[in-house]
């Protein structure tokens, strides 16, 4: 996953996965989604980018980004994995009923995947795919039961966090 090319075009927007370290899933837990969704709103007032659409699946995340300004793909990332990995395992440690307190948390794989998306239809394309990837991975039935995407903000205009329509 780390040794993808990734070209910063200004103006197009990026879909990317990030999966966590040896695909744990560690978001079947709602508090380390939460940590997610609060540095995901962080990260877009830092940067200044929009945040077209998510979805958090159990073992990764994907979303899909419109940078505003000069910032790339790979300075959010690098910054919003540092500090989510943080706050997780800070998280799992303070919650961890094991005898080994002193467990070290890995949470994200080096790298990630970005895709730049240089027209509509390919967002659209990438929208979907995020928004059914609950349904195709077996998690829910329909896409507007799974609590962590964007698609009920396309659909209702809810969810955990405020998506920017482009």
């Amino acid at each position: 996953m780390g040794g993808l090319k990734k070209y910063d075009i200004p103006g197009q927007a990026y879909f990317i996965t990030t999966c966590t370290f040896r695909r744990k899933k560690i978001f079947q837990n709602e508090k380390c989604c939460q940590i997610l969704l609060d540095n995901l709103e962080f990260y877009r007032k830092k940067f200044g980018f929009k945040l077209v659409g998510y979805v958090i699946m159990p073992d990764h995340l994907q979303c899909v980004v419109l940078p505003k300004t000069r910032t790339t793909a790979s300075e959010i990332m690098r910054d919003f994995k540092k500090f989510s990995a943080k706050q997780i395992s800070e998280y799992l440690k303070q919650n961890d009923s094991s005898k080994k307190k002193a467990k070290i948390y890995n949470i994200w794989q080096d790298g990630f995947y970005a895709f730049n998306l240089d027209n509509q239809d390919k967002l659209n394309e990438k929208l979907n795919y995020i928004h059914s990837d609950p349904v195709r991975n077996g998690l829910v039935s329909d896409m507007e039961d799974y609590k962590f995407s964007s698609y009920l903000w396309y659909t209702q205009e809810k969810g955990p966090i405020e998506i920017d329509q482009i």
